[in-house]
């Protein structure tokens, strides 16, 4: 059996607070200031804004689908 190359598996504790806590900040704002915030709190960690964008999208999708 192979290791999968999921990153959630590498994930520290400390990352996903700050992915879960930025996730809550950034999805009480209106959708066109998410960005500016992301670019803010997000400029040298692309991993930890991609996985905020996921956790975004599919609550949206969740939200439209209601």
């Amino acid at each position: 059996m192979t290791s999968s190359s999921s990153h959630s598996s590498d994930m520290t504790p400390e990352e996903f607070a700050r992915i879960r806590a930025l996730f809550h900040r950034v999805a009480e704002l209106p959708v066109g200031e998410r960005a500016t915030v992301l670019d803010r709190e997000c400029a040298d960690d692309e991993a930890t804004r991609t996985s905020v964008q996921q956790l975004l999208a599919a609550r949206d999708a969740a939200d439209s689908s209601l």
